[in-house]
């Protein structure tokens, strides 16, 4: 298993510049968990003691409102790492994850990635920029949700989650928007309304939508979209 979780770390952007001697030793003292059926679920006090890196299917981490009610904070495919903040804040998670289908993890203990940390001034550096990008990431989606316009919360949403891409793996690339209602309370819609402004982009050629899942059709075609429906709210 130690190799199949070197392949995944070799491919993972937090390792750029990483010597392979400690992606190897990073590798070798990952512990495999694996999570099935429909209701598993890390709670923030577990978050807050381990590092996690997805090697196949998905987690998705929530948090919890003074209200009481759950929002979606973000979703975790193979070769994503989640709970890195803690490594630099020393502060626990006030968040918790759920599986999405059957999933394997590696962890490792917050003091071991640490050593990791020390031994490799590139992973240190890649950490941060991670956290600088997740933090741009929430302000981004955050601009979204106070939107006025459906549609455009839609398509930038949409075109955040593509981002990164190639033109060519764009064509090929799906995202599974599924349980729909909780990528609407992302974004501050009704299910009702995310489910009409889906299929509004899908007949106008920007995206295929089918069962939650959906593809890029025609990049520009999005763009245009975007443009043709310019938003004037205050976003920042």
């Amino acid at each position: 298993m130690a190799d199949k979780i070197a392949t995944i770390l070799h491919r993972s952007t937090l390792m750029q510049g990483v010597p392979e001697f400690v992606i190897n030793q990073i590798a070798s003292e990952g512990r495999i968990q694996q999570i099935k059926g429909r209701y598993g679920r890390l709670e923030a006090e577990e978050l807050g003691r381990r590092i996690y890196l997805v090697l196949f299917g998905e987690m998705r981490m929530f948090r919890l409102a003074p209200d009481g009610q759950e929002y979606l904070v973000e979703r975790y495919g193979p070769g994503e790492f989640f709970c890195l903040a803690a490594l630099i804040t020393r502060r626990p998670c006030q968040n918790y994850l759920t599986n999405h289908g059957a999933v394997t993890l590696a962890h490792w203990g917050q003091e071991s990635f640490q050593t990791f940390m020390a031994t490799s001034s590139e992973l240190h550096q890649n950490i941060l920029q991670q956290m600088a990008h997740c933090l741009e990431t929430e302000r981004e989606l955050r601009n979204l949700s106070r939107c006025n316009r459906a549609e455009i919360k839609v398509a930038g949403y949409l075109l955040y989650r593509f981002q990164g891409l190639s033109p060519n793996q764009i064509g090929h690339q799906a995202v599974d928007l599924r349980p729909i209602s909780l990528t609407a309370q992302e974004l501050g819609l009704a299910r009702e309304t995310f489910s009409r402004c889906l299929h509004r982009l899908a007949k106008q050629g920007g995206i295929r939508y089918n069962s939650g899942r959906v593809q890029i059709h025609d990049l520009n075609r999005l763009h245009q979209i975007l443009e043709d429906n310019r938003c004037h709210c205050q976003l920042d």
